[in-house]
């Protein structure tokens, strides 16, 4: 287990990962995903469809040093689930410039949007 997920770019999601479609799931136990870029889901976006979930589940390794412009430096979770019992992520950025009442700039670490889900336990941010 393990490897590296490193400078890439998502012009829109999922910079290092993305995750999309019905029941699609990714499971990351060791490893890295760092220094990746999108504007949306710098390292991880998991995105779903209404009812039928998409799923991440993190149960070691690091995200890190990943940027979104808007929501989600190091994860981005729409519609979908994200488990975490280990692991880490940390320093993870969005840099948009906010504008006042509707921050364009959520989640440097992780962003949970449109009806989803974040268990974690034992976890560093």
């Amino acid at each position: 287990d393990g490897g590296t997920i490193s400078g890439n770019n998502g012009d829109v999601r999922g910079g290092g990962v993305y995750v999309k479609g019905k029941s699609s799931s990714f499971t990351m136990k060791a490893g890295s995903i760092s220094s990746n870029n999108a504007s949306y889901g710098g390292g991880v976006y998991i995105q779903g469809y209404l009812n039928d979930r998409s799923s991440f589940t993190m149960s070691g390794g690091t995200i890190d040093d990943n940027s979104a412009t808007y929501e989600g430096g190091g994860v981005l979770v729409f519609e979908g689930t994200f488990d975490m019992s280990a692991g880490s992520i940390k320093s993870n950025k969005t840099t948009a410039q906010d504008t006042g009442a509707d921050s364009l700039s959520n989640g440097g670490g992780v962003c949970v949007d449109g009806n989803s889900v974040f268990n974690f336990t034992t976890v560093n941010f």
